[in-house]
């Protein structure tokens, strides 16, 4: 069997190549072959057989359509914009050369003052400071993708199987497991170089994390994303919001030291 695993990033396609791989290696004499974001499809080997393939939207997308064909299984996985614009922000700077913890000083204090008081930082400022140091419109970034994921499955959905994040999170994985022939799809150990990835392995921090002046410019951007794939469009937040520093600030900075 081969399955393409495509997505956006930090939507769980590494936690879902990995379970996928497990549960296919516990049933295979054959060890399954892993393939992790190659730059263009069309230069892998799709001729293994057990075969995952991990493959994140990229500048090729268009013409690696011929090559999506090879593959027994496509799953398109997705991820509430609300929760993958927060994930995105706080992982990003492992990327980024010429940035370390001093020059992320003013980043770390933010994040650390949201900590401390939730509301009193907003996302938005968080993405502008985090602009002003980088140089980077990671916000502009995230809309731009979720245009990205509607436009593609507009036009290739209905030769993909959709798997939402927060139920592979939650465990709700019986009916995939079963399209896919395998017994089970559980949460995998993600462990060596690839443990970065993995922070909070949950869904519906944003409650959290977002304030009324965020709602104000991300409700219009994301609403058609989320009706598009069935998420709710509650926009209530936590009435008593927690940020974890170790989901935070510690984070980024684990990041920036094992980079």
């Amino acid at each position: 069997m081969r399955v393409l695993v495509f997505g956006q990033a930090k939507s769980g396609t590494t936690a879902l190549m990995r379970s996928l791989s497990d549960a296919m290696n516990r049933q295979s004499a054959t060890p399954v072959t892993e393939v992790l974001e190659p730059d263009n499809l069309n230069d892998v080997d799709r001729s293994p057989d057990p075969l995952v393939v991990k493959k994140l939207f990229g500048p090729h997308d268009r013409e690696e359509s011929v090559s999506y064909r090879d593959f027994d299984h496509r799953l398109f996985i997705v991820r509430d914009p609300r929760d993958r614009i927060i994930s995105s922000l706080l992982y990003d700077v492992y990327g980024r050369t010429g940035v370390d913890l001093a020059a992320m000083q003013p980043f770390l204090d933010l994040l650390e003052a949201k900590e401390k008081d939730p509301r009193s930082v907003s996302l938005l400022v968080l993405h502008h400071v985090y602009w002003k140091l980088t140089g980077i419109d990671l916000l502009s970034n995230a809309v731009r993708s979720t245009q990205r994921a509607r436009s593609f499955w507009r036009n290739q959905g209905s030769d993909w199987t959709l798997v939402q994040y927060e139920d592979f999170v939650a465990g709700d994985t019986s009916e995939l497991a079963q399209q896919l022939g395998v017994e089970t799809l559980a949460q995998p150990e993600i462990t060596g170089d690839l443990a970065r990835v993995s922070r909070t392995r949950a869904s519906g921090s944003w409650r959290h994390w977002l304030t009324p002046a965020d709602q104000l410019v991300l409700e219009p951007a994301t609403h058609n994303f989320l009706t598009e794939f069935g998420y709710d469009i509650d926009w209530k937040l936590h009435p008593e919001p927690v940020v974890e520093r170790s989901e935070t600030s510690d984070y980024v900075r684990s990041l920036l030291q094992d980079r």
